[in-house]
Parts: C-alpha cells; structure tokens; sequence
C-alpha cells in the first residue's frame, strides 16, 4: 500500500517536466518553419526583370517599309520616257523632182528684223513656168511673169540641194522659211527650214532651204 502511494507521487512530479520538453520542442518547429518562408519571398524577386527585353525586340519593324516609295518613283520614269514618240510626215524619193510636180509655193518672212517686218509669197507653176511673187497681205501680185528655161534653171538646181536634217535643235529670231510642193498625184509636200527643227506641227525639216528661197527672191526683183 506504502509503494503504490510512493508511485503515484512520482508520476504527479514528472508530469510537468515532460509539459516542458514538449514546449521546447514546439518552439523549435516554429522557429524551423519561418527560416524556410523567408527564403520563399527572396526566390520571387528575378520575374519582372526577365520581362523587360521585350520592347526592344519590336521596334526594328516600323524600317522595312520605307523602300516602297523608290521604286514607285522608278516606275513614273519609265511611264514619261514613251512620250516623246512623233509620227514624220512621209519623206519622197528623190526629196524633189520637177518631172513629178505640178506646182511649187514658198513663203519667207523677215523675222526679227530693227525695220518693218516683211511676209511674201511665191507660186510657181512647172508646166507653164508661170511665176508670182506678193506680199502676204495683197490680194494682187506685184510680180507675175513667165520665167525663161535658165531662170527655171536656177530655181530647180536650188530645189535640189534640200537635204533632210538630222538636227533637232532651235535657233532664234531667224524668219519663217517653207516650201510647198504639189505632186502630179495630188500628193503634197510641205519643206520646213531646219533652224527650227524642234517646233511641231509635220512637214519635213531640211537643210539649205535659204538656197530656193534666195533663187526665188532673186526673180521677183
């Protein structure tokens, strides 16, 4: 009876010592536990730093559509260069022969001149060798004759120097000079003096068509 009152004594004093292992151990745990989570916020930190390379990689784009615009310009080039094309007015063979035509009419005026611009006119007709001269203005002729075969002569030789140019250049302020010749066909030809061979408008831009026109002139004086 003695031992088992000396038993439970004991087990009364040991119980709060094992109250104390057990609080030193929780307190362990806990202190265990929070090390861990702290390294948990510290892991986190690197993720905005990884997106921030994305912007760069886009803004190269808004370049390679600037090229577009050259080679538009290239093609309106190519549009104006086929505009220049021109139709000649067809070109006979020989340029002047006095057994195809029937008639021959020249004008020639003064161009830029210090005095009182001149304008006259010519006819001359190959069968009869009936030759006027007139001012442009005057409706009546103040020559009108039948030329001798000589003076035929010299207007013929004249007519066949006319050679076409090659030139396509302008000069300036020189008087008008052309020459139209009708064929025993019905064709006619329109001879136009190649210090203005840039102008438009046909007819045959050639060379020393002074020389008809001096030989003409020569006549009606």
């Amino acid at each position: 009876m003695k031992r088992s009152i000396t038993s439970i004594l004991s087990l009364f004093l040991a119980l709060p010592l094992m109250a104390g292992a057990m609080s030193c151990s929780d307190e362990k745990d806990a202190i265990t536990g929070a090390d861990g989570g702290t390294g948990g916020s510290t892991s986190g930190t690197g993720g905005a730093t990884t997106g921030s390379g994305g912007t760069t990689a886009g803004s190269g784009g808004a370049r390679g559509g600037s090229g577009g615009t050259t080679a538009g310009t290239g093609g309106s080039v190519g549009t104006d260069a086929g505009t220049d094309a021109t139709t000649d007015t067809p070109v006979p063979t020989p340029l002047w022969s006095a057994a195809k035509a029937k008639s021959l009419s020249a004008q020639e005026t003064s161009g830029f001149i210090a005095g009182p611009a001149s304008c006259t006119n010519y006819t001359l007709v190959i069968a009869t060798k009936a030759f006027t001269a007139s001012d442009c203005s005057a409706t009546v002729p103040r020559v009108s004759r039948t030329l001798t075969d000589a003076e035929f002569g010299t207007v013929d030789a004249a007519m066949a120097k006319l050679k076409v140019t090659t030139q396509t250049n302008c000069g300036a302020d020189k008087g008008v000079l052309e020459i139209r010749v009708k064929g025993n066909d019905g064709t006619e030809t329109w001879f136009r003096d190649s210090f203005y061979a840039c102008q438009a408008g046909g007819g045959i831009f050639v060379d020393n068509i002074d020389s008809p026109i001096a030989a003409l002139r020569a006549l009606a004086n």
